[in-house]
């Protein structure tokens, strides 16, 4: 049976690497995006010590032209994609009347606009296997802006926005799309563990494309 692979925007050390190793186990392997090579070696050295196969690939998600770039890379390095977890975010300090504008827009390009540059790249690619997953990480913070979060939490909210009207468009194909909205700090070892969060990706990626939720709500 051929491996299945997952590609992560936005590789971190927190829910997308818990979510590596959870669905690793299930025989998954890995094309890892993030902006830093050593952070990227690490990842990679820590799955392949538990048997998990995975490639790191440098990009700036805000630079449209260069993630399409690395997915292209990764098609023809690793084939094609069965599961794509966008989990790319940037916090960027400030308030609606300091921020400067594009620094604004910057963080939402990282927030949600590269998941239209991710899925236009991977749906045509998941329809080639037969069918795929579109997994979002969301945050509560779209629900509950504060003026110091205003640039991710409207990221956020771009972010499920685009993932519940992608879910629609996709609603006749052999796609499952699905956002976990995170409402709360993620730290280890509490309910907001990583490892906890990434089990309840595993609950939505498992669930019917027809009939599964388009919005899990994690509190």
């Amino acid at each position: 049976m051929p491996v299945k692979l997952c590609v992560i925007v936005g590789a971190g050390p927190g829910i997308a690497l818990a979510v590596a190793n959870r669905f690793g186990r299930e025989g998954y392997s890995f094309a890892l995006i993030a902006r830093r090579q050593e952070a990227l070696d690490s990842y990679v050295a820590g799955l392949a010590a538990a048997g998990i196969s995975a490639q790191g690939y440098t990009a700036d998600i805000a630079d449209f032209d260069a993630l399409a770039a690395t997915l292209t890379r990764i098609q023809q390095t690793q084939g094609d994609a069965d599961l794509l977890l966008y989990n790319a975010s940037e916090f960027l300090s400030g308030t609606p009347t300091t921020y400067e504008p594009e620094s604004f827009m910057h963080s939402q390009r990282i927030c949600f606009g590269g998941l239209v540059v991710a899925v236009q790249a991977l749906v045509p690619q998941m329809e080639r296997r037969g069918g795929g997953t579109i997994l979002t990480t969301g945050g509560g913070s779209a629900f509950n802006p504060t003026a110091a979060s205003t640039a991710l939490s409207v990221g956020k909210a771009g972010l499920r926005n685009l993932t519940l009207g992608l879910a629609d468009e996709l609603a006749q194909r052999p796609i499952r799309v699905a956002t976990l909205t995170v409402n709360g700090a993620v730290q280890p070892g509490t309910h907001f563990d990583p490892v906890r969060i990434a089990e309840v990706f595993w609950e939505l990626a498992q669930q019917p494309v027809a009939t599964g939720e388009r919005e899990r709500i994690y509190q």
